[in-house]
C-alpha cells in the first residue's frame, strides 16, 4: 500500500501533521507532493483565477489529484482506494471524477456516523476523529456548513429513506421539519447522475453498463 497527499494553499497546516501521524500509525511510507504549482500553470493557461472563478475551480482540485493518484496507481501497478462514505455518496458531496473516482471504496456503504465508530474501534488518534471534516478546498470550509445539517442529522435521514420511509414518517420519528427530509431525499435525486456511469443511448440489444453485468471475480471457464 501507498499513501499519497497533495495538499495546496487552501489545505489547512494541521492536515499535513494529522497525515503524518495517521500514517506513521498504519506503518504507511507516505509521500507529499504540492499542488499548487499546477494550479497555477491552470489558472495561467486559462487566464482565469480561483477568485473569479470559484465553483470550477472548488472541483478541479480533487480532479488534479485524482489525475496524480492515478498516474502512480498505473506506475505502481496499484488500485486506486478511495474514501467517499455512504453520506457523501448518497447525497452527491464529492467531485464527479475528482475524489469521487476510485477503483475501491471500503468504506462506500458506512454511513459517516459508522465510520467515527470504525475509526474509534481501530483507535485513530483523537486530534482527527475530533477535527470538522472538510476537503480543504477554500479556507474555512467543514462538510457539515455545506450540507446544512450535522452529520448524525444527515445520517438518520438516509437511514429512514433507505429503510423506505416517508418524508412524513421520518420527520415525525426524528421530530424534525418534513421539510428537512424532503431537501435530503431531494439531494439524493439531483446527484444520481454521481453515481451512474456516462449515459448511452440504447441501440443494441444488450448495452454496455445498462445489461452487461459481468462479475468482477469471474469463473475460471465460462
Amino acid at each position: 500500500m501507498h499513501a499519497f497527499f497533495f495538499p495546496s494553499i487552501t489545505t489547512p497546516s494541521e492536515d499535513l501533521k494529522d497525515v503524518k501521524e495517521l500514517c506513521s500509525v498504519l506503518k504507511l511510507n507516505l509521500t507529499v507532493i504540492e499542488i499548487q504549482d499546477i494550479i497555477k500553470a491552470f489558472s495561467e493557461a486559462f487566464g482565469e483565477t480561483e477568485k473569479s472563478s470559484m465553483n470550477q475551480w472548488l472541483n478541479l482540485k480533487p480532479r488534479i489529484r485524482q489525475s496524480i493518484w492515478y498516474f502512480f496507481a498505473n506506475k505502481l501497478n496499484c488500485l486506486v482506494c478511495g474514501s467517499s462514505n455512504k453520506s457523501e455518496l448518497m447525497i452527491g458531496y464529492y467531485t464527479k471524477f475528482g475524489d469521487g473516482a476510485a477503483d475501491i471504496l471500503p468504506i462506500g456503504d458506512l454511513y459517516k456516523t459508522h465510520v467515527y465508530q470504525l475509526g474509534e474501534f481501530l483507535k485513530v488518534p483523537d486530534p482527527i476523529l475530533k477535527k470538522a471534516p472538510s476537503a480543504g478546498l477554500f479556507k474555512g470550509q467543514t462538510d457539515e456548513a455545506e450540507i446544512g445539517m450535522p452529520y448524525f442529522e444527515l445520517d438518520r435521514i438516509l437511514l429512514g429513506l433507505e429503510l423506505f420511509g416517508t418524508d412524513k414518517e421520518i420527520a415525525e420519528r426524528l421530530n424534525i421539519s418534513s421539510t428537512i427530509v424532503k431537501r435530503v431525499r431531494t439531494m439524493i435525486y439531483k446527484s444520481e447522475h454521481k453515481r451512474r456511469g456516462p449515459i448511452i443511448f440504447k441501440l443494441g440489444v444488450r448495452t454496455p453498463t445498462i445489461d452487461w453485468r459481468v462479475p468482477l471475480v469471474q469463473p475460471s471457464k465460462f
